[in-house]
Parts: structure tokens; sequence; C-alpha cells
């Protein structure tokens, strides 16, 4: 991430709602060189079928985060929110598991 802010992308994340903020965690992992991810692949790694993500999928298109760029794939709208997705969210996840662990 170059000079974004990353107080911007925390608080627009953490204003979504949980199974979309889920989505953008996968998209992000699912991401290929050409920045697109298969809607296939996010379906997979949640662990749901494609037509229940359709929600979620329309959510984040409408509010302008993710576009559909071509059939079947996603990328995101927002410069750099990607990169702050992969990056933040697996930091958040490890100091979770420590803090419920009391370590």
């Amino acid at each position: 991430m170059k000079d974004e802010k990353p107080e911007l992308f925390e608080a627009l994340f953490e204003e979504l709602p949980e199974n979309e903020k889920q989505y953008l965690i996968k998209m992000s992992l699912c991401m290929r060189d050409d920045r697109l991810s298969s809607t296939s692949e996010i379906a997979k790694a949640l662990g749901v079928s494609q037509s229940k993500l359709s929600r979620n999928r329309a959510y984040l298109i409408d509010h302008g985060i993710i576009a559909a760029a071509e059939r079947g794939k996603v990328m995101f709208c927002i410069p750099y929110l990607s990169d702050f997705v992969k990056k933040d969210r697996g930091v958040t996840k490890t100091i979770d598991v420590v803090r419920q662990r009391r370590v």
C-alpha cells in the first residue's frame, strides 16, 4: 500500500456486515495476477454455493466496493483495498486468538 490512509480502509471495512467482510477476505485471497477473483473459488473458500453468496456479491457491487469484471469474476473497485484486507485481517485474527486464549 502506498500513501493511502489505512484508517479509511478500516472505517469502511468495519461498517460492512460480517458476511460481506468474509466475502472480501476470501476474494482477496483468491485474487489472481490479473486482479480478478473467481466467484466459484470464493464460494468454495467459504464452503457455500455460489447462489448463496449472490446477496453478498450484490451488496458489495451496489455499494461500489467490487465490480463484476466479467462472467464469474469480480474485482475490487477501491485501489489498495484488497491489500488492506489481506494484510490486516491475518494480523487481526492472530491477535484475536491470542486475546481469547489470554496468552
